[in-house]
């Protein structure tokens, strides 16, 4: 409209009936002499809406208000942007909120910032503004606090992403859980590094599926001790330590002694049964440095690393063998049962598979000295 057209027009003209009626409310309290501030939705002649930030100011002769100043400013484009921007942080958390990962941001300070739903149950908060202020000190994962901050002064200087480059055992829920961590950089306009998004991808089915399959791998079933391979592997290393740094070292060899018998007269069952009570008594007496291993059947190996002297090693078979005198209950049976015992100090030169056979032998030597004893070898 021309300034001349305009002249003698109501405002009202320009409104809706709500419009209306909020503009008429401010005038009549600018009319009264205050200064007022308010949104206001106007049509252009051409029916084109506008949003206004609207201050009405009172002017006044001799003490009375003889007229207003009216002061628009269109902010259509600055509400259109605020919507958009609104609408696409709505819809960033609404993607957030459906990914299984714990995602939250925080300032270079670490300061939490934000964070997804996902977050929010694990730590049982019930909405983001009771997140917003707390740090890693406060979470399931407190005791990892100061490993984090480096992890994000590193983040900082670096600029790089850190993907997956940590694990943290927590404790939540009564359980060990572990998490798996990855930060990145969230950089503001003038390319300062404004906050830090962190996800947590929670990996302890994946953990406990290892753990299971390193058992499985690696210990007997039925005892829960070490199997063959894993007894192997250990004393090539042990014996590889050897070199370096030498120490008294013993193997013991040794058997249920007349287990056929066992499992002839009362069967397999009653056989595993005793083999597990064997594996305990002898599990009691030994320090949790000794690797006792199953190799199969009724036959186990024990290794003993830096003991004092070869009288210490006797101590240990007579330990072995004093266990066992006290009968086996397996449901109402009440067994017998001993062990002979084959015992090979190490000598310089043995590799793994001559100090095993050189300790077996030691056991068929205290067997054919009438069993329930123990026999070292002689090298």
């Amino acid at each position: 409209m021309s300034r001349e057209g305009l002249i003698g027009v109501s405002a009202e003209a320009f409104l809706d009936p709500e419009n209306a009626r909020i503009t008429r409310a401010h005038f009549k309290q600018a009319l009264r002499g205050k200064a007022v501030s308010y949104h206001n939705l106007v049509q252009t002649s051409a029916g084109v809406e506008k949003d206004l930030s609207v201050v009405l100011v009172p002017l006044r002769v001799d003490g009375k208000v003889v007229s207003i100043l009216g002061i628009a400013k269109n902010i259509t484009e600055k509400k259109r942007i605020e919507q958009e921007l609104h609408r696409s942080r709505q819809t960033l958390q609404l993607v957030l909120d459906n990914i299984p990962q714990l995602v939250f941001w925080k300032d270079s300070t670490g300061v939490y910032q934000g964070g997804n739903r996902r977050l929010l149950e694990f730590i049982e908060v019930g909405n983001i503004q009771q997140l917003a202020g707390k740090s890693d000190r406060d979470m399931p994962w407190s005791e990892h606090t100061q490993t984090l901050l480096r992890d994000s002064e590193l983040l900082i200087q670096t600029r790089e992403p850190l993907l997956k480059h940590r694990e943290l055992a927590i404790q939540a829920d009564g359980r060990q859980l572990w998490l798996e961590v990855s930060m990145l950089p969230l950089t503001a306009l003038e390319g300062e590094i404004e906050n830090i998004l962190c996800v947590f991808d929670d990996i302890t089915e994946r953990k406990e599926t290892e753990v299971e399959l390193f058992k499985r791998a690696n210990y007997d079933s039925l005892t829960g001790l070490a199997n063959r391979a894993y007894f192997y592997h250990t004393l090539e290393n042990v014996l590889i330590e050897q070199l370096r740094n030498p120490r008294i070292m013993a193997l013991m060899y040794f058997d249920i002694d007349k287990f056929k018998g066992i499992n002839d007269t009362y069967g397999h069952d009653v056989g595993d049964k005793v083999i597990q009570e064997f594996a305990r008594r002898i599990s009691d007496v030994l320090r949790s440095s000794d690797l006792l291993a199953r190799l199969g059947g009724d036959e186990f190996i024990l290794l003993l690393c830096g003991v004092p002297n070869s009288d210490s090693v006797k101590i240990v078979a007579e330990k072995i063998i004093a266990v066992m005198k006290e009968p086996f209950v397996v449901g109402e049976l009440r067994l017998n049962v001993s062990t002979s015992i084959g015992v090979a100090l190490f000598q310089h030169g043995l590799n793994a598979d001559q100090w095993i056979k050189v300790s077996d032998q030691a056991l068929y030597t205290a067997k054919r000295a009438g069993r329930n004893g123990y026999r070292f070898a002689s090298v």
